[in-house]
């Protein structure tokens, strides 16, 4: 069973992934307010385990002036990731893969949680349908 947590091991910190998402090379979408973009490699055969899904969270300084705006945002996206991750993480599990996510938020205004809540839901089950669609090929 996973537990209901956003840990380092689960953030994307590694610079050489994130320049490969953003440089056009990652699959994305959008589900507004929030654009997905991600990357699926098959996991190492030496570890034994699968490691968690990585994911970064973006929140454009230019249409966010205010510090407190943004963090509230990426607050609301962690919250709603962490609630709903068990799904992808059981999938990943499984397929012995390693994914890479990025969410960028791209609306204008404050979401309400239950906005970020169903985008990243119709999301995260776009990205396993994607995912079981291209291991069925």
């Amino acid at each position: 069973m996973v537990k209901n947590t956003f840990t380092k091991q689960e953030r994307l910190c590694s610079l050489s992934t994130i320049e490969w998402l953003f440089d056009g090379k990652g699959r994305s979408f959008s589900v507004f307010p929030l654009r997905y973009i991600y990357k699926v490699e098959p996991a190492n055969e030496e570890n034994s385990s699968v490691p968690l899904p990585q994911v970064l969270l973006s929140i454009s300084k230019k249409k966010f002036h205010q510090a407190v705006d943004r963090n509230r945002v990426k607050r609301l996206i962690r919250e709603a990731y962490r609630q709903q991750k068990h799904s992808l993480v059981a999938y990943t599990n499984s397929k012995r893969l390693s994914l890479s996510l990025a969410i960028v938020f791209v609306g204008n205004t404050l979401p309400s949680q239950a906005d970020i809540e169903e985008s990243l839901s119709s999301a995260l089950t776009r990205i396993t349908k994607s995912l079981d669609h291209e291991s069925a090929r």
